[in-house]
């Protein structure tokens, strides 16, 4: 049997291995992982402990049990994070933001590729960001991800978005799941927008004079 150390000293012990999958004798609650993969610690029955940083869970199903596999990210992955991170923490400090209709494709494209990509039996969480096909996607309802919920079919699990430095261009909500937020920033007629209502679904200069939904940045 096995056991493994989470980073905030969590234990989940009686684990089976199967192959790469580790089987618990009864199921566990998937959150305990959240925010504790930076490092952890796997301990086989003879005490042989194997140290792991950066990981992320995958999980599955064997023979009708819960189980899951513990992945060591890659280098790229873990540095894509990082820049993520600093992307975002500049965000932060400057609150200077990058317009849409000034980028080209390939400017776009290269932002996109710095998140991480979606597939199958992945846990995600409300506001996390990943890239699908040529697209970035924020998740609107917490799920474990499952091939026929991909982000570009499934609009009641993500909205389709541009990248946190990025002002996109102004899209028409069809509801109230991809409704634009207070302080949202859009480009509509060339020109950057505020909004100044949650679940606002105008058009930006749709209330001339009067703006009571939108402000001219």
């Amino acid at each position: 049997m096995y056991k493994i150390i989470l980073v905030n000293g969590t234990i989940i012990d009686n684990l089976e291995l199967n192959g790469n999958n580790f089987i618990p004798k009864t199921p566990i609650d998937i959150n305990i992982f959240n925010g504790n993969l930076d490092k952890i610690s796997i301990i086989d029955s003879e005490e042989n402990i194997e140290e792991l940083n950066n990981c992320s869970i995958v999980f599955a199903e064997v023979v009708g049990k819960q189980s899951f596999i513990v992945v060591e990210k890659a280098k790229e992955e873990v540095e894509k994070e990082e820049l993520r991170n600093l992307i975002n923490a500049n965000l932060k400090a400057t609150r200077k933001l990058v317009r849409q209709d000034v980028m080209t494709a390939e400017e776009l494209l290269e932002l996109i590729d710095i998140y991480p990509k979606w597939e199958e039996s992945l846990i995600v969480k409300v506001d996390e960001l990943y890239k699908h096909e040529d697209g970035l996607y924020k998740v609107i309802q917490g799920h474990t991800t499952q091939s026929d919920w991909k982000p570009d079919v499934n609009l009641s699990l993500f909205n389709k978005v541009q990248p946190t430095v990025v002002i996109p261009n102004w899209i028409q909500p069809v509801g109230a799941h991809d409704s634009y937020q207070i302080d949202n920033q859009v480009i509509y007629n060339e020109v950057v927008w505020i909004s100044k209502i949650n679940a606002n679904t105008t058009v930006p200069d749709g209330d001339t004079p009067y703006n009571r939904y939108w402000d001219l940045a």
